[in-house]
């Protein structure tokens, strides 16, 4: 169908990446989305989800972000997420920042009470004192995820 320049359903398409996905195929799913983007197929943000989703569930978070980086539409507030749980879970805190600060730039997409939730498991888990997890932030920000974090992003 794309050899002939048809552009595929994308919700057929990403069924079939979630097929593939759930089967551990996840080499095969890679390659349809690279097919499909290759072919001037316009992918949404669900498509790379369900791919990042996989990654991040099999813990190869190097992928996920791979596919984060490269995605063709903007990430929303579950890609962005699931890659925070995934960081934050791997220890990764960070990283886990670096991602947080670039998603706190945008204005059409906010964190929410699960992002903030993770953010306060993570402080617990790993019995982190607010200052040495905030490193390398400016105060301001750092008292911002605080609170968040004391209020469930109702401030």
């Amino acid at each position: 169908m794309v050899n002939r320049g048809d552009h595929p359903d994308i919700i057929a398409c990403t069924s079939l990446i979630l097929g593939f996905c759930k089967s551990g195929k996840t080499r095969k799913a890679t390659q349809i989305i690279n097919m499909l983007e290759n072919s001037g197929t316009v992918l949404d943000v669900i498509t790379y989800n369900v791919l990042i989703s996989k990654y991040c569930k099999s813990g190869e978070i190097d992928n996920a972000l791979k596919v984060l980086n490269r995605m063709s539409v903007d990430p929303d507030v579950v890609t962005y997420n699931t890659i925070l749980r995934t960081l934050c879970d791997s220890g990764k805190l960070k990283e886990a920042m670096k991602v947080l600060d670039l998603w706190e730039l945008r204005k059409d997409c906010y964190p929410n009470v699960f992002t903030y939730t993770n953010l306060a498991l993570v402080l617990h888990t790993f019995k982190i004192e607010d200052k040495l997890f905030m490193n390398n932030r400016n105060t301001e920000k750092s008292s911002s995820i605080i609170l968040r974090v004391s209020h469930g992003n109702r401030h």
